[in-house]
């Protein structure tokens, strides 16, 4: 196996200086195609295909918005260092085991990590795949940390010293996510097709010995184990005393508040304890994260979250991300409206669509000084209405995406760059795609007010038959990324957390797409 990298030459020109940032003009987008990673050899092309991206997802300035615990000490030279290592790298995730560092700008050397083989003895699905994601560890040995999951379990790979430090038994079923909290970057959390969610903290090694609370009307503490939100019986990793990483929530299903069927996404607020997640179940739900964990405590297991809503969307909800402190993005698959009588019929399929909309219990549960206090409260839970079926909820805008002719034909990647000083923005695609869309989250049409009461039978009948969740109508303005080599498809996309760079990826190869230089 041997690797291609092909550069595009192209002159650059400086275009003329527009009084608008290229976001809020549409007329063209500023990136050009700089480059093209290739792995070229007959067994890469039939086994190695590249569906999860990963960029480096810090600055020179992201330190200024890390929470710290007292334990945690960066130093500015270290953390120079680190940006100038790998604020270049993105990480590749390929099926079936293997997992690749790419460097955009530098003339560093791919590097390759090969996960050790499982025994597929259970049934997988064509959405499953590798997950990867960028941690930090903060102690004294300051380091970027990637963690990837295959199938059930997490591997902790440690760039600097070059090997997976850390083995995790994960959860009773296929991981179908990875998101990491942009304030505390070594925590993480995994969904999973068990209907739940965990929560690691990577500055803790893993527990070897299950410290669960006791259940009356026993005596002893429980032995239920994962299935049940606690601790299980074996070793959590497969390291013994040594290893990096241990689970310390557990966001648990069921029908108390829990998810009831398979979590998709989920997705940490930067500033409040909390986390989104959203499932096959139809619901979206909000968490309250109670920080910080001790060493020494028990698992924390909820079952009853702040919000939780299954109104928003008609299909499985497929992402989750937060735009502003209370509003949020989702999407969902198309929905099957009606089931055809006859086999001659095709079934009636309503597009997939993005909604955003606000959480209006924010305030509620976290008023303004909330965490000035000495004594406030680390516990929160609302009542029945909130963790069953909540209404404190706003839809502001909805979007339909493309049509497409059955239910299961979904975006393969759907990301939300966000910046302080730049409007959000969405990039997603479909599998096999040749193409990647931007869109201005901001450029997003307000929801229209619903029809006046006062019509006649006529024109209410006529109303009725076009009432959707959506209510939109206009078409939001977008740009497109696309190839040309006609055997060439994206499976994932994602931007640089500058915005300067668009990396997608797709069966063997890897794309770069810089911004051009301006005055």
């Amino acid at each position: 196996m041997y690797l291609t990298v092909l550069v595009t030459s192209l002159t650059l020109m400086h275009a003329p200086e527009d009084p608008q940032p290229w976001y809020r003009n549409h007329s063209k987008h500023p990136f050009y195609l700089h480059k093209k990673f290739s792995l070229n050899s007959a067994t890469a092309r039939q086994s190695r295909k590249f569906r999860s991206i990963a960029a480096f997802p810090w600055t020179r300035e992201s330190p200024a918005g890390f929470w710290y615990d007292g334990d945690t000490s960066l130093n500015p030279d270290d953390w120079e260092k680190i940006v100038n290592d790998y604020s270049d790298a993105v990480v590749v995730g390929g099926d079936p085991n293997e997992v690749y560092i790419f460097f955009l700008r530098s003339a560093k050397h791919p590097i390759r990590i090969k996960l050790p083989e499982q025994k597929a003895c259970d049934y997988g699905l064509p959405t499953d795949k590798i997950n990867v994601a960028w941690t930090l560890k903060t102690d004294e040995s300051f380091q970027p940390i990637i963690v990837i999951t295959n199938r059930y379990l997490i591997y902790i790979y440690s760039i600097r010293e070059n090997k997976i430090v850390s083995i995790l038994r994960g959860h009773g079923n296929h991981i179908t996510s990875i998101v990491v909290h942009p304030s505390v970057p070594y925590m993480f959390a995994t969904t999973s097709r068990d209907f739940s969610t965990r929560l690691y903290d990577l500055k803790q090694k893993p527990k070897q010995r299950p410290n669960n609370p006791v259940w009356p009307p026993q005596n002893k503490p429980s032995l239920a184990g994962g299935a049940h939100g606690l601790d299980g019986n074996d070793p959590e990793g497969y390291y013994r005393d040594e290893g990096w990483g241990r689970c310390v929530m557990v966001l648990a299903g069921g029908p108390s508040g829990g998810h009831q069927g398979d979590v998709f996404a989920a997705a940490f607020h930067k500033h409040y304890p909390v986390i989104a997640t959203c499932g096959m179940d139809r619901a979206v739900k909000i968490w309250h994260i109670p920080f910080p964990f001790l060493p020494d405590q028990k698992l924390v297991r909820e079952d009853k979250p702040l919000f939780s809503s299954t109104t928003i969307h008609k299909a499985r909800v497929l992402s989750i991300d937060w735009i502003s402190d209370d509003i949020l993005l989702t999407h969902s698959a198309p929905a099957i409206m009606s089931i055809p009588a006859t086999d001659d019929e095709h079934p009636d399929i309503e597009p997939a669509y993005m909604v955003l909309w606000r959480w209006l219990g924010k305030d509620r549960f976290f008023p303004v000084g909330w965490n000035e206090h000495p004594s406030q409260q680390t516990a929160l839970r609302g009542c029945a209405s909130d963790y069953q079926e909540s209404a404190s909820f706003q839809i502001l805008a909805s979007i339909n995406l493309s049509p497409t002719p059955t239910q299961f034909d979904t975006p393969s990647a759907f990301h939300v760059f966000r910046e302080e000083n730049h409007d959000p923005l969405l990039l997603y695609t479909y599998p096999q795609w040749k193409r990647v869309t931007i869109v201005n989250i901001a450029d997003f049409p307000p929801r229209r007010p619903p029809p006046c009461r006062w019509m006649t039978d006529e024109e209410l009948l006529e109303a009725a038959r076009k009432l959707n969740i959506s209510e939109v109508d206009e078409d939001v303005p977008s740009w497109q990324i696309e190839l040309t080599d006609p055997t060439d498809a994206f499976q994932t996309c994602t931007m640089f957390p500058e915005g300067d760079a668009i990396v997608a990826a797709g069966g063997y190869h890897v794309w770069v797409w810089r911004k051009y230089p301006t005055d």
